[in-house]
């Protein structure tokens, strides 16, 4: 009797989404307001347009990490439709 690959096409889907939905969870958590540690107190010589392209950034970022979690998840839903190789 053969034995089945151990790797097939459902079991690599899904590694993939997994492993794409850790790093878009990653990325999110890194740039989420709610990680901010570091409270700046400013002061009289603060630098607005830097403030603002900081926030820009971490908002731009916060998308792709959104966006890159539902690509992983849409991975593992695709692997679960996939036929098993028996």
């Amino acid at each position: 009797m053969k034995n089945p690959p151990m790797w097939d096409a459902k079991t690599i889907v899904n590694a993939l989404g997994l492993a794409i939905t850790i790093a878009g969870i990653w990325i999110t958590y890194r740039y989420s307001p709610i990680n901010e540690w570091e409270i700046d107190g400013g002061d009289a010589s603060t630098d607005f347009d830097k403030i603002e392209r900081e926030t820009k950034r971490k908002n731009r970022m916060m998308s792709r990490g959104i966006y890159t979690v539902l690509v992983g998840t849409g991975l593992q839903l695709v692997s679960t439709l996939l036929p098993t190789s028996s």
